[in-house]
């Protein structure tokens, strides 16, 4: 089989973008440029999911309705403590990970995402993922269920700055996760509508080219390349560049998440005492932490948490 010209889009682990040289960097792709996202499906029931999270299926006067949620998660610091015990090597790497919880029309998918280069050796995704998911507040909501379906996927993080130096060769160019197109600044992470929107662009300049009877890497380049660069996609990686460095923070995967944890709980809990302002709360979580260990007291200085907010001020 032949063609005119090829799309590639073959993800993250891209073989062909490597080898049809796009990229001369890509040759050294390493877990430093990689998540690894990790999803389980879980069955449930159409009737047990609309009874559990209050969703509906829609009708002529409703629509459809759903529940999603996101979670910063920094459960995992007694077993990267008990890693480093058995793995030196890696001591004082804590996993970077998130995870995510979304109902479907008759399942679940539940899962986690984890930035590779910060898992210590001995720790894999499956304990990760077992750990989340037996969390009392996961726990409760698969509960009854059945797992129907289990897979991986690769994300690349590279960002503009290790994106591929071309996108167009005589006959090929290269779409989505292959060319890097992923885009996360913190509370989002989107791949797949970037694919998409790619494809969508690739196939509207690859015609083009094709009724001009000119498939080589400049007239892809001056279509194709160009309406990426134009792009909501290209937009939106050059706005938040400056975010990956504020996401590789690693208190964003420690304290901070039981500090805001910590101090929500004694905000909205009833235990039938005085109420007490959030701000004072928040100081003195803060300080019965920085108590608690040496990392804390360094992490939660007053500089610190100034340095990490003004990071994180163009999310």
């Amino acid at each position: 089989m032949t063609s005119k010209v090829v799309v590639i889009a073959e993800g993250s682990n891209s073989v062909l973008t490597r080898g049809y040289h796009f990229d001369s960097m890509l040759h050294a792709q390493s877990k430093d440029d990689m998540l690894l996202g990790v999803k389980e499906v879980i069955h449930l029931g159409k009737e047990r999911i609309d009874e559990r999270f209050n969703c509906f299926a829609g009708d002529d006067e409703r629509p459809p309705s759903g529940m999603a949620m996101e979670l910063a998660l920094s459960l995992y610091r007694d077993m990267a403590h008990d890693a480093w015990e058995k793995y030196p090597n890696t001591k004082g790497l804590y996993p970077r990970c998130g995870g995510f919880f979304y109902t479907n029309r008759e399942t679940v998918s539940c899962g986690i995402i984890v930035q590779l280069k910060s898992l210590p050796e001995g720790l894999h995704t499956y304990d990760l993922y077992q750990a989340f998911k037996s969390q009392p507040a996961i726990a409760a909501l698969i509960e009854g269920g059945e797992a129907i379906e289990y897979g991986g996927h690769l994300c690349p993080e590279y960002g503009l700055h290790r994106m591929p130096h071309r996108f167009t060769r005589d006959g090929a160019v290269v779409v989505g996760d292959a060319a890097g197109l992923v885009f996360a600044n913190g509370m989002q992470i989107q791949g797949m509508n970037n694919a998409l929107h790619s494809g969508k662009l690739a196939g509207k300049a690859i015609a083009a080219c094709i009724a001009k009877d000119d498939v080589s890497s400049k007239a892809l380049d001056e279509t194709y390349t160009k309406s990426l660069k134009s792009s909501y996609i290209y937009r939106d990686l050059k706005r938040f560049e400056p975010a990956t460095k504020f996401l590789n923070n690693p208190a964003n995967f420690t304290w901070v998440p039981e500090m805001v944890g910590k101090t929500a709980n004694r905000v909205f809990r009833e235990i039938g005492e005085e109420k007490v302002p959030a701000e004072k709360v928040l100081r003195q979580v803060r300080k019965e932490m920085r108590a608690e260990s040496k990392a804390n007291k360094k992490g939660m200085g007053l500089f610190s948490m100034l340095k990490l907010a003004l990071m994180g001020r163009k999310l």
